[in-house]
């Protein structure tokens, strides 16, 4: 138990946020997902005090830590001689990266942005599961002339995020370490709400008092033959009108016109949620401003 807590802690100081995947392996025939669970499951608890039965081998790293790891921390060409023995990040990881956003234009921030590889019958491999909050990358509430500006600390709000409208709805899929004994994979993105029980001190993504429940859907989209090295943006058209209805988890189809070009920072202070809104599209990503919340 005290070598899981201590993980668990030492990932927050490195700013690693809590990550919502494979919500459903208990109840809902996710096949090992379990297996994809990571150190920094918002719940410690949930099956035990130390991860429970379970979560096998509750302290080792899941392929969500390392890819957040990996983002943050990344070995590149210009660093890679502080690190011997180690390989450059992105020429041995994927990336995948895209824009959520509302018909009106706006970054449509607090959607869990999913990546799983295929098996060769087509199935998910839930144990190797990599997760992205939509707008993580943007700021958090800077308060307001009424309530302040900054924490109780005394930490103004606006030093968390970058203020680029274009990493609202920005999500970053990126080093990605393929499954054991593949050399190309085909993966599947998906898109789901944020769990209502994730709040407060175990938040998930940029909203600490509970992500809002998009409407709209979006389908699930499927990136073939990903290896090493691998980059695509994703773009797809806004929903048709049969689409834009309240999420469900049934399974959605592939969007047959989409097309493809070739951190996660802890919880701040949330900003202003809008209710409702419909999902328009997974536009071309902008250029990231590498800049971590709290």
């Amino acid at each position: 138990m005290m070598q899981y807590e201590l993980e668990r802690a030492f990932g927050r100081v490195l700013g690693l946020d809590y990550a919502q995947v494979n919500p459903r392996a208990l109840s809902d025939g996710e096949p090992n997902g379990t297996l994809g669970w990571p150190i920094m499951h918002p719940m410690s608890g949930f099956c035990g005090a130390a991860g429970g039965i379970c979560l096998p081998d509750p302290d080792q790293l899941r392929y969500d830590d390392i890819a957040a790891l990996n983002r943050i921390y990344p070995i590149t060409a210009s660093n890679i001689g502080a690190f011997p023995g180690k390989q450059i990040t992105a020429v041995n990881t994927i990336s995948i990266q895209g824009t959520l956003s509302f018909r009106s234009g706006a970054g449509m921030q607090g959607v869990n942005v999913v990546a799983r590889p295929l098996d060769a019958s087509g199935n998910p491999l839930y144990q190797y599961t990599v997760t992205f909050v939509s707008g993580a990358y943007f700021s958090g509430n800077h308060g307001n002339p009424i309530t302040g500006w900054t924490d109780p600390h005394g930490n103004p709000f606006a030093q968390w995020g970058a203020i680029d409208p274009a990493l609202e709805g920005f999500f970053d899929l990126s080093g990605i370490p393929l499954p054991p004994g593949m050399a190309t994979a085909n993966y599947q993105i998906s898109f789901e709400p944020i769990s209502p029980l994730y709040m407060l001190t175990e938040s998930v993504g940029p909203y600490v008092d509970g992500s809002p429940t998009p409407s709209g859907t979006m389908p699930v989209l499927s990136i073939p033959n990903m290896s090493a090295g691998s980059a695509q943006t994703l773009t797809c058209p806004s929903p048709t009108p049969l689409q834009e209805t309240q999420w469900t988890r049934s399974p959605r189809p592939t969007c047959p016109a989409c097309s493809r070009r070739a951190a996660s920072g802890a919880d701040a202070s949330a900003r202003l949620a809008r209710p409702t809104g419909l999902l328009s599209r997974c536009a071309p990503a902008a250029l990231l401003r590498s800049s971590l919340k709290p």
